[in-house]
């Protein structure tokens, strides 16, 4: 066992150590928002003021769970190849918990360890900063963070054991299909109700839906930028219009690609392959943008509730911006297994007739949709609200900045990994004949 894990991580280094990075920072960050809350319960505010602080850590708190398990579910299924090996080499589903826990079980150690060094670190610097605009200071006794940390740690593994028991209950099930030759088809890139040979009549009721999504996304944008903005409606316009934004991407877009897939696409093979791509990536990342969609009006709310207070106006952005950059870990983990996902079908469409330059205008296209309807678009709502609440005083200059510039250089960061990472993979895939003798 340890012979064949000891192989399997050298062949796949890099995702190893990707996966460490995040742990880490996922860990710190645990580590940090814990510490928070443990110092919030030793000011002396009212019952009420209290509540609203402890809730200030314990919603990043509960996002990086979230976040762990989403990490520990994709870990997983990047890994039914090496469960498949094992169990048609004779191993128990005992022996693949075994296995799965001296890897994952390893990355956490590591991860917990120095997790809490690089959180004390934060907690430095928070402290730093507030020497800085106020007297208070954010004290925590670090034994019983731990033990909080190590309890979250605890929970996150039992998480982990549930998920590990229904994707290997699934895996089962593959395997006997397998076995018995049942062909199991995939899941077309378009719906086949449309296509020219199930063709039937125009969802009418869809479309209805799809132009509602859109007026509601663009009246949103307006009232966004024109109304006088009392603090509820602004909030509330972000909302509809990020929510628009994402049920565009996620509704509208596959169903103009439906519609147009027999009259206008089928004439342009780039375009029509580039809204597949773009379609499939933007399912595949759909947690991560559905999350983010949730968590920007929340974490905006606490700033709004800390302009109030300077100790808490020094806590919040930090805890915003440690939440977005774990968002954007998970995001490059993702991107990362979707990477290794797409070689096949790339050289697939290499080997049928598609050259370089067009399967790099194809990943352009989708890329460039991605980048404009995920990140461009929502920045754009993001700034139209900060802008507002800086003129209604709800937010200092220097927040507003440290939050624009935040956001958009880890998602554009994140943005241009995608596309070199994407130039590397494809020609590593149009140079390397491996791919196109493998079967899937």
């Amino acid at each position: 066992m340890l012979t064949f894990i000891r192989k399997v991580y050298h062949n796949r280094k890099k995702e190893y150590h990707l996966l460490l990075i995040i742990l880490i920072f996922l860990s710190a960050f645990e580590f940090s928002f814990l510490a928070m809350y443990d110092a919030f319960t030793h000011f002396e505010f009212p019952i009420e003021t209290r509540a609203s602080l402890n809730a200030i850590p314990a919603l990043p708190a509960f996002i990086a769970f979230i976040l762990s398990a989403f990490v520990t579910k994709y870990f997983i299924i990047n890994k039914k190849q090496e469960f498949s090996i094992l169990l048609l080499s004779g191993r128990s589903p005992k022996d693949l918990f075994t296995y799965l826990m001296i890897q994952f079980g390893g990355l956490t150690a590591i991860a917990f360890l120095i997790g809490i060094a690089l959180g004390n670190g934060i907690m430095y610097i928070i402290n730093y900063t507030l020497s800085g605009t106020s007297s208070v200071q954010m004290n925590y006794q670090v034994p019983t963070v731990i033990l909080y940390n190590f309890c979250f740690v605890i929970f996150t593994l039992l998480v982990i054991l549930a998920i590990s028991a229904h994707q290997f209950v699934r895996l089962d099930t593959d395997l006997a299909k397998y076995v018995s030759h049942k062909s199991v088809l995939a899941k077309p890139p378009y719906k086949p109700q449309m296509s020219a040979i199930h063709k039937k009549k125009t969802p009418i009721f869809s479309i209805i839906i799809s132009c509602f999504i859109v007026f509601l996304t663009v009246q949103s944008l307006f009232q966004l930028m024109n109304s006088d903005l009392s603090f509820q409606n602004l909030l509330m316009s972000f909302v509809y219009a990020l929510a628009g934004i994402i049920l565009i991407v996620n509704t509208t877009i596959p169903l103009i690609y439906d519609l147009m897939h027999n009259s206008i696409l089928l004439k342009h093979p780039i375009l029509m392959n580039g809204l597949s791509h773009f379609s499939e990536f933007s399912r595949v990342m759909a947690t991560l943008m559905n999350l983010n969609v949730c968590i920007i009006p929340i974490i905006i709310f606490l700033l709004f509730f800390s302009s109030y207070n300077p100790v808490v106006a020094a806590i919040v952005f930090p805890c915003f911006l440690m939440t977005i950059i774990m968002i954007g870990l998970c995001f490059l983990l993702r991107f990362t297994i979707y990477d290794h996902e797409q070689r096949m079908p790339l050289a697939t469409y290499y080997a049928i007739g598609y050259s370089p330059q067009k399967l790099k205008l194809i990943l352009i296209i989708k890329n460039l949709l991605f980048l404009i309807l995920v990140i461009i678009i929502p920045f754009l709502f993001l700034g139209e609200l900060l802008y507002k609440s800086y003129l209604e005083n709800l937010l200092s200059i220097s927040t507003i900045i440290g939050i624009a510039v935040s956001y958009f250089c880890i998602y554009m960061a994140i943005m241009i990994y995608i596309f070199i990472k994407e130039r590397i993979t494809l020609k590593e895939v149009t140079n390397n004949v491996k791919y196109l003798n493998r079967g899937q």
